[in-house]
């Protein structure tokens, strides 16, 4: 079998390894869950609304950090320390980085037909002033270092062809154009030019402000339909736009998106125009986290290189890997690797999922359409 095609689970499990604590954290993980389940069990007393089932049943709890490995926990939180913020939003944008690294190179399957693309949309909902940009543009770092070397050796490689001689040129092809590892904007037709530069469709969106790629959908066709190619791109599934005079077909991007959001803001867009936005599920591929202001004092501390290693040991070690992939498949991707379920994960994950969903009917309605997306997060 080609090694570009080949299965995952043992190797990943080594490369999990290398950063440490996989056994711990799946021991917390179990408890967690054995602790949820619990104390979420449906009762006698059950609330009288449906908004009181969904506190009950989903309760508003701080973020488990038992569930990183325990160098990437201290690092995160340390940078927010550093930066004076909450760190509860740094994992969020954790996730999309490691996401768009593994791009099209990796997918988890809990069965054979099911593959779940890496593909995560995490927005940070406070007010401005709180610290929501800094530190995650100090987390990118390894990412925008990956990109400055691409724009770097393109624009070298452009000045050394623009310099042979007509003759020369003729005979030798242009250099590839640089591969794109993030943007903070991007339209269906910049996305479709980098996908032929990508390796594996893997690309993060890195946004001050999450409302520029929300408005930014149907920049130029104010009643257009990108937002639905949008959706159908998250969901890892391709998407053929028709224009006046020009056609698109993109297929195989791994767009994974993160920003903060101001709670004014956020109102607008997910109230608004008739709430379009929820029900066409844009809201639902969130994963949101929403905090009230909160002060933090700033001190000496800082996000050194021994705290910031800790971060980009992780990322590095997943560019090196997925660029090992991409080598081995002459360059370019195009069947993921997949992470299988074994018995045991297929157990607890279909037990879990069946579970939510039998309580499905006593939800709000505008809180049912998260269900599916809560269960493809969880993968």
């Amino acid at each position: 079998m080609p090694a570009c095609q080949s299965w995952l689970w043992k190797p990943w499990r080594w490369a999990m390894s290398d950063i440490g604590g996989v056994e711990e954290i799946q021991q917390e993980a179990r408890k967690k869950i054995a602790e949820e389940k619990t104390a979420f069990e449906k009762k006698p007393d059950a609330p009288h609304t449906g908004w009181d089932f969904a506190g009950q049943m989903f309760p508003r709890i701080p973020f488990p950090w038992e569930v990183l490995p325990g160098g990437v926990a201290d690092s995160l939180q340390q940078l927010g320390r550093a930066c004076a913020t909450s760190p509860a939003a740094l994992p969020g944008a954790g996730f999309c980085l490691m996401g768009s690294i593994m791009g099209r190179t990796l997918a988890v399957s809990p069965k054979m037909g099911w593959d779940s693309p890496l593909n995560i949309w995490h927005m940070d909902i406070r007010p401005s002033g709180e610290g929501k940009t800094p530190p995650v543009h100090l987390m990118a770092g390894p990412i925008h270092e990956a990109q400055l070397k691409e724009e770097v050796r393109y624009r070298g490689g452009m000045e050394a062809y623009k310099g042979l001689k007509r003759k020369d040129r003729e005979q030798t092809p242009p250099p590839t154009p640089p591969r794109g590892y993030f943007f903070s904007d991007l339209t269906l037709e910049g996305l479709r030019d980098d996908l032929i530069n990508s390796p594996h469709g893997g690309i993060v969106g890195i946004h001050d402000e999450i409302s520029a790629f929300l408005s930014g959908q149907n920049q130029y066709k104010p009643k257009g339909t990108d937002r639905e190619a949008w959706l159908c791109l998250f969901d890892g599934k391709p998407t053929r736009i028709v224009r006046a005079g020009k056609t698109m077909y993109l297929h195989g991007a791994r767009v994974s998106i993160f920003g903060g959001v101001q709670p004014k803001v956020f109102r607008t867009f997910f109230a608004g125009e008739e709430g379009l936005y929820l029900e066409d599920g844009t809201l639902y591929r969130f994963l949101a986290i929403c905090e009230s202001p909160t002060y933090y004092d700033l001190t000496p501390e800082s996000w050194g290189d021994r705290d910031r290693g800790k971060w980009e040991a992780v990322l590095y070690r997943a560019m090196d890997w997925g660029d090992g992939k991409i080598f081995d498949c002459g360059g370019r991707i195009e069947k993921s690797t997949r992470m299988m379920f074994n018995s045991e994960a297929q157990t607890k994950f279909f037990g879990w999922r069946n579970e939510i969903y039998s309580f499905k009917d006593l939800l709000p309605p505008q809180l049912r359409g998260f269900l599916p997306k809560a269960v493809e997060y969880v993968l």
